[in-house]
């Protein structure tokens, strides 16, 4: 049994040395490489979060992925420790950080308050976390409803910290509403593969509409800032998609819209009892959120979008170290569904 949990903390130690190595090297983007491998990793607790919440609020039995959400919210306080190399580099990765421009906003964009802010909401979803972890007896509407509140919050404030920053000319009003979108599509299918595989038999009954449902809220957010950007036809924003899109970038665009119009054109007609079918939409779908965080950070400093050794290395460390923790210490999370009360 200590072997399950051993051998993907081998595994990330492995990989986690050699992106040591490459920085010691002077290998440039490492810290890029990393940071969209942290966002990975982050997408899980942070994007379950709100689904958790919202099985309290919504008035329907306890669903069988609803465990599997809360066992993912188990990879917060991790997520929260790995976010010290970024807080490290913070220099390197954000460039506007620490100006010297005066008043409110000098003192928002000074090192000091990133840092604390970046504490307070990791803290803010760690304690979340703890409290939606394990069904209650009795569901909690209002607190559910607070929390989902004050997570739009957050999300916001980190997608301008920790995505928008990287490249500061570029902004977006939509970039708190994607990255909630993208976080809980991606938890939801990687939750849904955990359900999936549990039973093999039968997947959960509403995995398929509610993955379709955050896909397509997800298109359509992706789809909408885009036309705005192209309507508007800023230099700076025009710069920030042409980043994006050069090199590997348009075909992994290309890539990632069929992938989703496939999936929203199977999941609407997909029964519980094709449980490979939606086990194999949802590892489509978790892909292409993990590929978007790499598709926002790291071309701030390569100029197009590639996926280097250095990604290679910081993904599947970092996520073998997720699934290394998950096992030591998400057996005995989660476990259980809500109630009516």
């Amino acid at each position: 049994m200590m072997r399950k949990p051993l051998l993907p903390l081998g595994f990330a130690a492995v990989c986690l040395l050699g992106l040591v190595v490459a920085a010691l090297l002077g290998t440039r983007s490492v810290m890029h490489s990393y940071l969209g491998a942290w966002l990975i990793v982050l997408a899980l607790p942070a994007g379950a979060l709100p689904l958790a919440m919202g099985l309290e609020i919504l008035p329907v039995d306890g669903l069988a992925i609803g465990s599997s959400l809360r066992r993912l919210l188990g990879l917060m306080p991790l997520a929260a420790v790995l976010a010290l190399p970024v807080l490290l580099a913070r220099r390197e990765l954000f460039p506007d950080l620490g100006g010297a421009t005066s008043g409110f906003a000098g003192a928002w964009n000074g090192t000091a308050f990133f840092v604390v802010r970046a504490i307070l909401i990791l803290l803010a979803w760690a304690l979340l976390g703890v409290l939606f972890a394990r069904p209650a007896a009795r569901r909690r509407p209002m607190l559910a409803g607070f929390g989902l509140a004050l997570h739009v919050v957050l999300v916001t404030l980190a997608a301008q910290d920790w995505i928008l920053a990287v490249e500061p000319s570029f902004t977006s009003s939509a970039a708190g509403l994607l990255l909630l979108a993208a976080q809980s599509g991606m938890a939801l299918a990687v939750a849904g593969l955990m359900s999936t595989r549990q039973s093999v038999s039968r997947a959960p009954d509403r995995l398929p509409a509610a993955l379709a449902m955050t896909l397509a809220v997800w298109l359509f957010l992706a789809f909408t800032q885009y036309l705005v950007v192209w309507s508007a036809n800023l230099p700076a924003e025009a710069t920030w998609y042409r980043h994006r899109s050069a090199d590997l970038g348009f075909g992994a665009e290309i890539a990632a819209g069929i992938i989703c119009l496939v999936s929203l054109t199977v999941l609407p007609r997909a029964a519980a009892r094709s449980s490979g079918l939606i086990a194999a939409v949802a590892a489509l779908v978790a892909l292409v959120h993990a590929g978007e965080m790499l598709w926002l950070v790291t071309p701030a400093i390569r100029g197009h979008f590639s996926v280097r050794l250095t990604d290679l290395l910081a993904v599947a460390g970092l996520v073998s170290l997720g699934l290394g923790f998950g096992r030591v210490f998400g057996a005995g999370t989660a476990t259980g569904e809500i109630r009516r009360g």
